[in-house]
């Protein structure tokens, strides 16, 4: 496993008290616990910073666990564990896991079961990724070896998610990145010159690229009114 460096832990339960107890247990083992009572904190939570695992209540007020997780799921490859105060029936476990949940585990939790599952999930998420870049020849190799086919402007905007690997980017410093300091400078004095650049579109283009070398790649996440981020990291020669 490659190491996570102080994994950051959100959790979202509106019970403080079950939020306090899971940064107790967390904490000495080097993770960083973030607690949230709700979904729309959860949101703002995710906007400022990037959260390796989400411990995720099913109960909450207002939206729900599982629409929760479904989409987180739906938006990023962010580990999640669900938290239930009862026990739940396999049918609703199955569910979870059908909606995207990486695990379960139900309340009063043991800390060395917690942190174990914790860690399941972020050993899945380190794992080697196999895509490579050749910075010498400014290419790139799906995990299958083959040669992803990438226009220059492509391959920039992968480079600006790279580099920046597990952060979220921006639309603006996507931008930056694809046209250089002075385009980019021009384009913000003149967006006529250089026309209307669609990251959007751009980042759409860049996963077709992608899913055509390596059917089913899903590596590059959008993060809701953020921008966009890689949710593996990509190994350079």
């Amino acid at each position: 496993m490659k190491a996570t460096a102080n994994p950051e832990v959100l959790v979202v339960d509106d019970d403080r008290a079950t939020c306090e107890e899971i940064k107790r247990l967390l904490s000495p083992h080097g993770f960083r616990v973030t607690g949230v009572a709700d979904a729309e904190e959860m949101d703002r939570a995710r906007r400022a910073r990037h959260y390796h695992v989400i411990l995720l209540d099913v109960v909450l007020p207002g939206e729900d666990g599982w629409s929760i997780c479904k989409r987180l799921r739906a938006e990023s490859f962010v580990g999640i564990l669900m938290l239930s105060g009862e026990r739940i029936e396999a049918a609703h476990r199955t569910g979870g896991l059908d909606l995207g949940a990486d695990d379960y585990v139900t309340k009063p939790f043991d800390g060395g079961e917690l942190r174990a599952r914790v860690e399941a999930i972020l050993r899945r998420a380190s794992g080697v990724s196999g895509w490579r870049i050749d910075t010498r020849a400014d290419l790139l190799y799906a995990p299958n070896g083959r040669l992803v086919k990438l226009t220059d402007e492509q391959f920039r905007l992968l480079l600006v998610l790279a580099d920046n690997y597990p952060e979220t980017v921006s639309h603006d410093d996507l931008l930056l990145g694809l046209l250089g300091p002075d385009r980019y400078q021009a384009h913000l004095e003149s967006e006529e010159e250089f026309g209307n650049p669609n990251i959007p579109n751009r980042i759409r283009l860049l996963r077709r690229s992608l899913n055509d070398a390596y059917p089913g790649a899903e590596i590059i996440a959008s993060v809701y009114r953020s921008g966009y981020r890689l949710t593996v990291g990509i190994a350079r020669d």
